[in-house]
């Protein structure tokens, strides 16, 4: 079984409660295909770089899990078809890098008053 991480956005319009319901059918689907999440992460609601399907913000869900590589392809459908997840992108992950913390900022386009002021 290879690892692989699973980064999804969520819409703005769901609740705590409806989130935490969202993450448990995403760890069915998972689940489903033989899969094994070894991290679960919620990294927050922040602004979208653009919008999706109408929403400007979204809550990141952060996922290591352990798959069969022929079952990537079936979990990709499956989260294409999800009608919660707004986007997801699923990558492998090196041994290096299964411990890293991660924190999401704000986005703040370029070209903004707001990304001069940081400045």
């Amino acid at each position: 079984m290879n690892t692989y991480e699973l980064l999804y956005i969520i819409g703005a319009q769901f609740t705590d409660d409806e989130i935490d319901t969202v993450r448990e059918n995403v760890k069915k689907v998972i689940e489903k295909v033989g899969g094994k999440i070894s991290r679960d992460e919620n990294l927050g609601k922040i602004k979208l770089a653009y919008p999706i399907k109408k929403m400007r913000h979204g809550t990141y869900i952060l996922l290591h899990v352990e798959v069969e590589s022929e079952a990537v392809k079936s979990l990709d459908k499956e989260f294409r078809l999800h009608d919660d997840v707004l986007r997801h992108q699923i990558v492998a992950l090196p041994e290096s890098e299964k411990k890293r913390k991660y924190k999401i900022d704000s986005y703040v386009a370029p070209l903004s008053e707001e990304a001069h002021e940081k400045k």
